[in-house]
């Protein structure tokens, strides 16, 4: 934690409050240059935080706050576009998901900009995953149904049970054919 005071997540790789976090988003994002009164020797508290941000942002870094995890500009405007734009279901199809999934997860994840090389092992089990994800995924014009409709207390315990049932038997069987499940210790 940067300033003591209670943290609320992990937020750009380190565990901090939601003080910090803005702070931090803020210093980055507008290139901020703070100089210390104290010859940067500020012993980071609740109270000092507000008196030296010098030495807040230092220790925001030491703490392992990474800048490379906050989203670029297009990709905050991107976020943005994709919650704002509403498309009727019938017009997404799997691959325009699958496609925007891909990219939500490589936008908060190329932390370096490195081009990782995977090996076609890696590859075909990527695949698998990403297949049986989007094969067991409910369609959003269900869960949309399900949502808007009025259901007794009887009602909403059957469906609970029912989808939890069939979750917990999709990932079992997800599970038994990832590689080298079979040959874990059965204990």
């Amino acid at each position: 934690v940067v300033c003591g005071d209670k943290a609320s997540g992990y937020h750009y790789n380190a565990l901090t409050c939601e003080g910090c976090k803005g702070f931090f988003r803020r210093s980055i994002t507008k290139n901020a240059v703070y100089k210390c009164k104290n010859g940067g020797n500020c012993e980071m508290d609740m109270y000092m935080r507000r008196k030296c941000q010098e030495c807040r942002l230092r220790k925001c870094k030491q703490m392992g706050m990474l800048a490379e995890c906050l989203l670029t500009e297009i990709q905050c405007k991107s976020k943005r576009l994709r919650k704002n734009v509403k498309q009727p279901p019938d017009q997404t199809t799997n691959e325009d998901n699958e496609g925007a999934d891909l990219k939500q997860v490589t936008s908060t994840t190329k932390i370096y900009r490195e081009k990782v090389e995977l090996t076609p092992e890696q590859q075909n089990l990527l695949h698998y995953i990403m297949d049986s994800y989007s094969k067991q995924r409910i369609p959003q014009e269900v869960s949309k149904k399900l949502l808007q409709e009025e259901f007794s207390a009887e009602e909403n315990f059957l469906i609970l049970t029912e989808m939890a049932t069939s979750h917990v038997q999709v990932l079992v069987e997800f599970t038994k054919k990832l590689p080298g499940f079979q040959t874990l210790d059965h204990e």
